[in-house]
């Protein structure tokens, strides 16, 4: 007997009040659950690059931080103007920014 064709959206009856269609081919179901597995390895490891990104950031605000106040400080001791622009030249030298 010919198997009658189902409408775009008849939702077959099995009993139980699910539709099933049939059983997927046990190579496709393996090759869903490695997908799925390789997934969520990457996610946890972007959550661990993440935390590492994080962890850097920080220690560069800190880094930054403290080479501020290194300046600071040697701008006191050499008694530049907070007014002034200055910067440090390749040789160590402090030398007011012409704008």
């Amino acid at each position: 007997m010919p198997r009658k064709k189902k409408s775009d959206n008849e939702i077959p009856e099995n009993g139980n009040g699910n539709g099933t269609y049939g059983d997927l081919e046990p190579e496709i179901v393996g090759a869903v659950a490695s997908m799925t597995a390789r997934t969520n390895d990457l996610v946890t490891e972007l959550g661990r690059l993440e935390l590492h990104k994080y962890r850097l950031v920080t220690e560069i605000q800190s880094l930054n931080g403290r080479a501020t106040q290194l300046l600071r400080q040697e701008a006191e001791r050499l008694e530049i103007p907070k007014d002034i622009p200055w910067k440090v030249t390749p040789e160590g030298q402090a030398v007011a920014v012409r704008e």
